[in-house]
């Protein structure tokens, strides 16, 4: 999670004060804000030398003091706890090195990198349940995880505590851009989770493909160091937590996730001789953002 909100108060106005009735009333006076004015606030908070802004990070953190910087030198009134400054607890989850995930496979197993492989999501939001942080199960393709277009993609799944695979993309037969749209979008994927776990799996592993591979590319990398409010997750055993292991991933021809003769061979099936295993552990480092306060 990242948070990158900012308020910019660009408004000023300052009004005469009243006098008798013989006395005309002054003009109020507005220091307007120009287009260069906005252009050159935006260049500055946008460049590179602040990296993102991202939270938790110093380029977070001087991003926060130049926009409190600008607020006093427009004379705007502070608001925040320490003058414009409001600061926020926050917990920094990171992946400890023993974090493992992997794939069994006759006497040979092949470990999935983190980040160019798969990412666990640690918590999928404020007030959602928290997926489990420990999974094994034999592993079961569910193609496009799709039950509409004549698809019957979990019509094989019939015990639960599977690990179910599905790809985050629309079938290559499927020509109407309207529809294929719909089915590479983040409200689909969030689709596809809610019919996986009907089928009560001890994991889900959603993989990437054509289009989607840019969401992924994007959502990893914020994944990795998973950012929420203090005091963070209290729970202290899988026993507590609501939902089954979820990870994202790449779909690669040879991975051990997918059919051997993958993309050519994308129908559900059951991943013979596969065993899917996994352990996350977690490290949850606190420290302060801020928001940054002014009063018009």
């Amino acid at each position: 999670m990242r948070q990158r909100s900012v308020l910019w108060l660009v408004v000023l106005a300052g009004c005469a004060g009243s006098g008798s009735s013989a006395t005309p009333r002054a003009t109020p006076t507005v220091v307007s804000i120009t287009a260069d004015d906005l252009r050159r606030d935006l260049t500055v908070f946008a460049s590179d030398s602040f990296e993102g802004r991202e939270t938790g990070t110093p380029a977070a953190f001087r991003a926060a003091r130049f926009i409190a910087q600008r607020l006093a030198a427009l004379g705007v009134e502070p608001g925040g706890d320490s003058l414009y400054l409001q600061r926020v607890p926050l917990i920094r989850d990171l992946f400890e090195p023993s974090t493992r995930i992997a794939v069994t496979q006759g006497g040979s197993t092949m470990t999935l990198a983190m980040g160019s492989a798969v990412v666990p999501f640690i918590n999928l939001g404020p007030g959602a349940p928290t997926p489990k942080r420990s999974a094994e199960g034999d592993l079961v393709f569910a193609g496009y995880g799709m039950t509409t277009q004549g698809r019957k993609d979990f019509e094989g799944i019939k015990d639960p505590g599977k690990v179910i695979v599905m790809l985050h993309a629309a079938p290559p037969g499927i020509t109407d851009s309207a529809t294929r749209t719909l089915l590479e979008s983040q409200s689909e994927l969030q689709q596809r989770l809610l019919r996986a776990i009907q089928a009560r799996p001890a994991a889900i592993v959603l993989l990437m493909t054509g289009p989607t591979r840019e969401f992924y590319t994007q959502a990893a990398p914020e994944m990795m160091r998973s950012v929420s409010r203090a005091p963070g997750d209290q729970t202290t055993s899988d026993a507590q937590r609501g939902l089954p292991m979820i990870l994202l991933g790449l779909a690669q021809p040879g991975s051990p996730l997918l059919p051997a003769n993958w993309p050519a061979d994308d129908a559900p099936q059951a991943l013979a001789g596969r065993r899917f295993s996994a352990r996350v552990d977690i490290r949850h480092e606190p420290f302060t953002a801020y928001n940054v306060v002014g009063i018009v």
